[in-house]
């Protein structure tokens, strides 16, 4: 295509190699108007290594998550952050306005790339949810709203609280133990 963004006319011929074009013959070419966009403003590309599958009510950090500008705007680290929507099994609307997951620099126009560490904070209540990951231009506009396409990832919130243990000792201590004794006692966690 061309490189230039413009209004196109495409005519369609076809040719016998090293004889002749199909419309030198008499048959009709097909013209065929066109418009070239050429690289959107907003475009991205996100890759998130590992979203936590199984995880309980809380925040979360997961490292080395990258982004690719595939847009001509650059990025702004003062104003553009990672963020995200997360929705129920159901579909619904649980979170709008993610936690921010702030860009360590700008990012340049096309193919440039950036690595940082995201947060999330996941939903209080237990349950299947999906989180859709999103850049947001602060007081401008989501990526998203802009024809962008979000990462969307599957995520089970579980109520097991943060700290938990169970002990199971099959046969009671001994009564009493020497001073500076050991004694052994088996026991599962």
């Amino acid at each position: 295509t061309p490189s230039q963004p413009c209004d196109y006319i495409f005519i369609w011929d076809m040719g016998q190699e090293g004889v002749t074009w199909f419309s030198e013959q008499g048959v009709p070419m097909l013209e065929q108007a066109i418009h070239i966009d050429g690289y959107p403003l907003y475009g991205a590309d996100y890759y998130i290594p590992t979203t936590p599958s199984l995880i309980v009510d809380g925040d979360y950090t997961i490292p080395g998550v990258q982004i690719r500008n595939t847009g001509r705007k650059v990025w702004s680290a003062s104003d553009t952050n990672l963020s995200y929507h997360i929705y129920d099994a159901a579909g619904n609307l649980v979170t709008f306005d993610g936690v921010r997951s702030r860009l360590p620099r700008d990012v340049g126009g096309l193919g440039d790339i950036v690595t940082l560490d995201a947060k999330i904070r996941a939903p209080s209540a237990p349950g299947d949810y999906t989180i859709r990951w999103d850049l947001v231009q602060e007081g401008v506009t989501w990526f998203s709203e802009k024809g962008v396409l979000t990462l969307n990832n599957s995520m089970h919130v579980d109520d097991y609280p943060l700290y938990a243990a169970r002990y199971n000792v099959p046969t009671p201590p001994p009564a009493s133990v020497l001073s500076n004794g050991t004694i052994t006692i088996p026991m599962s966690v």
